[in-house]
């Protein structure tokens, strides 16, 4: 069954990530986008995501349970036909994006080329969160995490899968809440974060919605979309999106109600959005994963040619959307919907073999779960000190307020510091020191509002200390409001 509207919802998210990375591409400048543009854009484009992750909830439950409820075979190779599924799904075109990612790369950058180069073959199979060449391919990490956790009790027991998600479930949130009291430093980390739960709200969805329950829909979207804005301002002024469990609160929880509305209004009442809204979401995959490469090419090729000084550049935020639309639309029909057809056609029978089946499985629950790290191990941080010889810090009861360049002393064996930092505008911080006598230089963005910058540091730094900076243009107010270091 397709249902029209659900995909309408996830082509409306994959252009609030879209729209709000137009003007937000590495290295340039937020593309001269004014001030109130950009604030709009981050305070409910990045929430995407979290749109996102609920429908991946109700999508996936619906396919794994149709799979248990009506597949023959063993519990090994309905598993292994879900796998299969997945991959095909996910691989083909986020493996070409990545190959022209990576051919382009360091010409093209769509990140600092300072951050953390992690092997190809790890970024292909989806093991690092931290994607050089594709950022926003973080959340197919989630993904795959999830449907491992889907897989593994597919294997176990088809018939009480609904019974075994919501045991995870609620294990999993346990374990979060556990672990934001004890060790906060640990929720980032996949298996701990509350953002698993915008999952669990998409699994409740597809129950509810199977059930046939469904009142008030035109009353329930109303009240999920002003959750959802009311939380945006709020996450702007208190979180700038660094508090997982705001997102699962906020974000999350209006989604969730809004993506039930709109498909009780389908199923009820015969209403649907217009084809071409319905087209966005088939091909929403292919313009989420595209994006940012696109994006990070068509900037290079305005700057070599000169263009930008032909026009003003936020001219180009426009035709940079576009191009990223076509392009993705391409993907969609010439890569994805091929790959995967040829895929599930190729492996599907394949699958049922049990001695294939019983390898595939554990080995792809093996391979998500790689991609779980090490949880860094928190650093005592002394407090930034002020150097006479300077002259050009200011240090206000702790606090720095940059101006030109500030010293912070860091632990000999920290790699990681993170600044805690509250700007009126997004901004770039930059670190220099010394390695050996030479000089190292990492870039860290932040955002408008409160959040959190992080920079990577290699070992061993001359005289254990690096100096700060702000990068031009530098926001009106910018304060760092605390600083951790990590090994």
């Amino acid at each position: 069954m397709r249902l029209q509207n659900l995909q309408a919802i996830r082509g409306i998210a994959a252009l609030m990530v879209v729209l709000v990375h137009a003007v937000s591409i590495y290295g340039s400048g937020n593309l001269g986008a004014p001030a109130f543009i950009r604030s709009y854009l981050w305070m409910v484009g990045p929430a995407g995501v979290d749109v996102f992750f609920v429908i991946s909830g109700f999508i996936i439950s619906t396919v794994a349970l149709g799979a248990a409820n009506h597949a023959s075979g063993t519990n090994a190779s309905i598993a292994c036909g879900f796998i299969v599924k997945r991959a095909a799904r996910i691989y083909p075109a986020y493996w070409v994006a990545l190959l022209f990612a990576f051919a382009a790369w360091p010409a093209v950058l769509a990140s600092d080329i300072g951050w953390g180069q992690k092997p190809l073959w790890r970024l292909a199979l989806l093991m690092e969160r931290d994607n050089y060449l594709i950022i926003a391919a973080w959340t197919l990490v989630y993904e795959m995490y999830f449907y491992a956790v889907v897989a593994v009790l597919l294997l176990l027991s088809p018939p009480r899968l609904l019974t075994s998600l919501t045991v995870w479930g609620a294990a999993s949130m346990i374990v979060a809440a556990m672990i934001a009291f004890a060790a906060p430093q640990w929720q980032g980390e996949i298996p701990l974060s509350p953002m698993i739960g915008e999952f669990l709200l998409g699994i409740f969805v597809g129950h509810l919605f199977r059930k046939g329950l469904g009142r008030y829909p035109i009353a329930g979207i109303a009240v999920g979309l002003i959750w959802f804005f009311v939380a945006c301002e709020i996450n702007v002024a208190y979180f700038n999106y660094t508090n997982p469990w705001f997102r699962l609160i906020g974000f999350g929880v209006g989604a969730a109600v809004v993506v039930y509305g709109v498909l009780v209004v389908e199923r009820d009442h015969q209403w649907t959005f217009s084809a071409p809204w319905q087209r966005l979401g088939d091909a929403s995959y292919s313009i989420y994963i595209w994006h940012q490469p696109i994006y990070a090419a068509a900037f290079a090729a305005v700057v070599y040619f000169g263009l930008d000084q032909v026009a003003p550049i936020w001219a180009f935020i426009a035709p940079f959307v576009l191009i990223v639309l076509c392009v993705g639309f391409l993907s969609f029909h010439l890569i994805e919907r091929p790959a995967q057809s040829f895929i599930n056609n190729a492996l599907l029978p394949i699958s049922t073999k049990v001695g294939f089946a019983r390898v595939a499985v554990p080995a792809f629950a093996l391979a998500a779960m790689l991609a779980i790290p090490a949880p860094k191990t928190f650093i005592e941080m002394p407090k930034p000190v002020e150097r006479a010889d300077a002259g050009v810090a200011k240090i206000i009861n702790g606090d720095a307020h940059i101006f030109e360049a500030t010293r912070v002393d860091i632990p000999k064996d920290a790699t990681v510091i993170r600044f805690t930092v509250n700007s009126s505008e997004p901004g770039k911080l930059y670190a220099g020191y010394h390695i050996e006598g030479t000089l190292k230089q990492k870039w860290a963005e932040f955002q408008a509002g409160s959040g959190t910058a992080e920079l990577e540091v290699q070992q061993p730094v001359d005289g254990s200390h690096i100096w700060l900076q702000i990068e031009t243009p530098r926001p009106k107010n910018f304060t760092i409001l605390g600083v951790q270091a990590f090994r």
